[in-house]
């Protein structure tokens, strides 16, 4: 029988609550610059522009950083206001702030990582999204230390 020498783990609603934070960053924006809109309005449009510009990121027709500014500048334009790119990158980093401060790890995911790791077998982490800001999440949560480089 061959020997487990590697785990790999998604690090986005694998190990940490990706969802539970974007909902927390959502609600955040929401009430600072939108607070006479319902909040599930502002939720829909958002998942909805998010949806599409992440689409256009994975085909490669924008940026990382482009399919977040043309996010916020829908987002904004669909609740009858308009921002340009500086005023929607600012806002972005609010949201990312908010989101990063949202960021937990599930329940079992630091136990785990202890027990593989404790067997002497390497894990490595996996994602489709920036490596810069998942290496921060990862950190931030305070579970880096346990994913191999």
């Amino acid at each position: 029988m061959a020997k487990i020498t590697h785990v790999f783990f998604d690090i986005d609603n694998t190990l940490i609550n990706h969802s539970g934070a974007e909902k927390e960053g959502v609600r955040k924006i929401s009430k600072k610059y939108f607070p006479k809109v319902s909040i599930f309005k502002f939720q829909k449009i958002w998942e909805r522009y998010s949806q599409i510009y992440w689409k256009l990121y994975e085909n490669k027709e924008l940026t990382f950083s482009q399919q977040r500014i043309r996010r916020l500048i829908d987002v904004w334009h669909s609740l009858g206001l308009s921002i340009n790119e500086d005023q929607a990158n600012k806002i972005f980093q609010e949201y990312l702030s908010f989101y990063e401060q949202s960021c937990d790890l599930f329940p079992e995911a630091l136990s785990t990582l202890k027990e593989i790791k404790s067997r002497g077998i390497e894990i490595g982490a996996v994602s489709n999204e920036n490596k810069k800001q998942q290496v921060q999440k990862l950190k931030q949560v305070g579970i880096y230390k346990y994913i191999d480089k």
